[in-house]
């Protein structure tokens, strides 16, 4: 899960708001009070679509960002104030190994490429200079260092 902490501030200023994260078709996603999954809840313990700020606006949540997820900020009532397109992308990366699929993050292959010949393991220090030579050609083939 990524988390989400920042102050927020509606069109009266900076004070008691709401965060809620939507979805690329405007479905609103779970958000959650920690990393654990514990939802939000008002004082009846019915959960929350949204993350309800402090007194000076920090809202603080947990979700699972995906591209082209929009932040609603809305006021301590839920009036709409504004909106954030696209601000998970900030937090992608931070999910490589979770639910997003490579295909949906851009522009790394254009870095990483197709993954080049194992390096054997060095067993002695006459190895150990071969095999970090050897590394350090298919870095710089595979363009992670200048050659």
């Amino acid at each position: 899960m990524n988390k989400y902490y920042e102050a927020i501030q509606t069109n009266g200023g900076y004070g008691p708001s709401r965060a809620q994260v939507l979805d690329a078709s405007n479905e609103v996603v779970a958000v959650y009070a920690d990393d654990s999954g514990t939802r939000f809840t008002d004082d009846d313990g019915a959960a929350l679509d949204y993350a309800p700020s402090d007194n000076i606006g920090m809202v603080e949540f947990y979700w699972s960002a995906a591209a082209g997820q929009t932040l609603k900020i809305m006021d301590h009532r839920g009036n709409f104030c504004r909106s954030i397109p696209d601000f998970a992308a900030n937090y992608i990366l931070d999910n490589l190994g979770g639910s997003i699929s490579q295909s949906q993050v851009t522009g790394l292959s254009d870095v990483l490429g197709e993954q080049g010949a194992a390096v054997a393991d060095a067993t002695d220090a006459a190895s150990a200079i071969t095999q970090l030579n050897a590394l350090l050609d298919r870095c710089r083939d595979h363009g992670l260092i200048a050659a």
